[in-house]
């Protein structure tokens, strides 16, 4: 849980963005908005604070109906991207050969993965965005306003014909089962599973997706998409297990996951148990043969009425991730 200190601080900003947006004071430098806009953190974990009588009533003052319900929608499953990852993740993409092309954000957020784009490839990358929040749209359009952007769930979207060569993304977390009238046969999954099988889908051939996401996408026994992801084509190429203290708006253990549409000829899609402790627990084959890739310690602690695997932080992550970068810069000269 959110300390109140925290909270307050998340509260204060995000509200000075509102601010900004609905007052467009002409005495503010282009530069300054960056900054504030850049501090808008969504309301993931938020949920109790925004009704709050104080707050509230400055959300009825700045934002529209929609816009407030659509804030509230967001709430239980938008987790912002700590920076250390999207640049980690940027690195890693550019470093595996990705030059520029098309590149889809299906889960946008406040747009982090977009301000990161290297400048190495910024020229010639095309963006198109997906955003479900009415508000952090306005936010994106402000900060990015040459991108193509979609205001709506991802789920509601047809994209046709359209394949992209990058996905990348930090999407929703949670149980919630999402029905997709265009992919009927994905509406099974809780909605991080069911992103990255969509996404799986839009993938040109040679494409990569780079996605942060809970560790049941990797480890769930059953009610997972990694057969349908790989019935798709798509391989998983590498991942690497995070300590559960990244986020501020919640404790949980993510995995950074990069998938290939090409064979890879890495076991992924089952799990095998370990021991940890006195616990035998499911973990994905990947990390069994790969332990390197987990980036803390295992630790069995209860999770959602169970008992779960969580990854607990040992040393200095920015320098395991920097190692992580340099040894495949150099095994990729």
């Amino acid at each position: 849980m959110l300390n109140k200190e925290v909270k307050n601080e998340r509260v204060e900003r995000n509200l000075r963005v509102l601010k900004l947006l609905s007052n467009n004071d002409p005495s503010i430098s282009e530069e300054q908005k960056r900054v504030i806009l850049n501090e808008y953190s969504g309301w993931g974990g938020l949920r109790e604070v925004i009704f709050t009588p104080s707050v509230y009533r400055q959300l009825k003052y700045y934002l529209t109906d929609d816009e407030i319900n659509s804030i509230k929608q967001t709430t239980k499953s938008a987790y912002y991207t700590p920076e250390l990852l999207v640049k980690f993740i940027w690195s890693i993409v550019v470093t595996s050969g990705f030059k520029g092309g098309k590149i889809l954000e299906p889960a946008a957020g406040n747009g982090i993965f977009i301000d990161y784009i290297p400048q190495s490839i910024v020229k010639t990358c095309k963006v198109q965005a997906v955003e479900m929040d009415l508000l952090t749209c306005k936010i994106l359009m402000q900060k990015h306003p040459q991108i193509k952007l979609t205001a709506a769930p991802f789920e509601n979207l047809h994209f046709g014909h359209e394949k992209y060569d990058l996905i990348i993304s930090n999407p929703p977390y949670s149980s919630q089962l999402v029905e997709d009238i265009y992919y009927k046969d994905l509406s099974h999954l809780a909605i991080h599973h069911f992103f990255v099988a969509k996404c799986a889908r839009l993938l040109k051939n040679n494409g990569m997706i780079a996605m942060v996401l809970p560790q049941f996408f990797l480890d769930n026994t059953r009610d997972h998409a990694r057969a349908i992801i790989a019935a798709s084509g798509v391989d998983m190429v590498a991942a690497y297990r995070l300590p559960d203290n990244l986020f501020i708006n919640a404790k949980i253990t993510v995995d950074i996951v990069f998938l290939h549409k090409a064979i890879a000829n890495i076991a992924w899609q089952e799990t095998k148990n370990i021991k940890i402790g006195n616990y035998t627990k499911p973990i994905n084959e990947y990390f069994v043969a790969n332990p390197t890739h987990i980036l803390g310690e295992l630790e069995v602690v209860p999770m959602y009425n169970r008992m779960g695997i969580t990854c607990k932080a040992t040393g200095d992550l920015r320098e395991k991730l920097k190692a992580i970068f340099l040894k495949l810069k150099n095994k990729n000269k």
